[in-house]
């Protein structure tokens, strides 16, 4: 029997039902997963993603013992007031983060991993940076596979589409797996703009959203494809090395 791989152009879009028992991908391209694979690629220790800032400032004040820990993440993109990171990954450098535990909230990535984490088997943390790893990990579980896009605001959003893609256009045969209609729009989409991604998304409304509130650079960091072989994985309420 076919594994099959469906994708969500949204979490929102996306019943605990429909993941059960699932290898769910959580895919948000520009920019919690991007921010969340440099971190752990970094050094970090652990990471805390939540849904909101009262919830990280909850935690935040239960297990702050020292400097160890630090919060991170973003309220309409920009930095939140108090926090000591952004949602910048270019900010998660090893000399910031190495060996600290981060709190992470964000607008749509964060809340798209927690809600994976209602009913799925296993939830793999995914971007263009870390495409091709990750999709192997995924398959390695031998288990039905989900594609969650954070997506933007419960919109359909090109960067995290196109990340899909390049990761299923690593598989190699296609024929062996059962693919949902969306995850063939996912390749296609790929495969049209693989030798220039950024510029396939220069009219993207979160590339342009983010370049205009002036994180170009974020944008070019986050456009790679991998340059990042780590899989982080979301269990038992943190995200770690896998």
């Amino acid at each position: 029997m076919k594994l099959k791989i469906n994708t969500y152009a949204s979490y929102k879009h996306a019943l605990p039902s429909e993941l059960k028992d699932n290898v769910v991908i959580v895919i948000d391209v520009l920019r919690a997963t991007s921010t969340i694979v440099t971190a752990i690629e970094n050094g970090c220790g652990r990471i805390y993603p939540v849904m909101d800032v009262e919830e990280a400032m909850s935690i935040f004040s239960k297990i702050n013992k020292d400097e160890n820990v630090l919060l991170g993440g973003e309220n309409g993109s920009m930095k939140i007031s108090g926090f000591h990171l952004s949602n910048s990954p270019l900010e998660y450098s090893k000399e910031n983060i190495f060996g600290k535990d981060i709190i992470l909230t964000t607008t749509n990535g964060t809340r798209a991993i927690n809600s994976a984490a209602i009913s799925a088997h296993t939830v793999l943390i995914g971007s263009l940076l870390n495409a091709s790893a990750v999709m192997q990990k995924a398959l390695s579980y031998k288990k039905n596979i989900t594609f969650l896009c954070a997506g933007t605001g419960g919109r359909y959003s090109l960067d995290d589409i196109i990340a899909c893609g390049c990761m299923l256009s690593s598989i190699g045969n296609l024929d062996n797996y059962d693919l949902c209609d969306l995850s063939y729009s996912c390749i296609n989409e790929y495969m049209i703009c693989k030798d220039n991604i950024e510029k396939a998304l220069t009219k993207a409304y979160q590339y342009k959203r983010l370049k205009r509130l002036g994180f170009k650079k974020d944008l070019e960091y986050c456009c790679q494809v991998d340059i990042i072989d780590n899989v982080p994985i979301f269990k038992d309420s943190v995200i770690l090395k896998n």
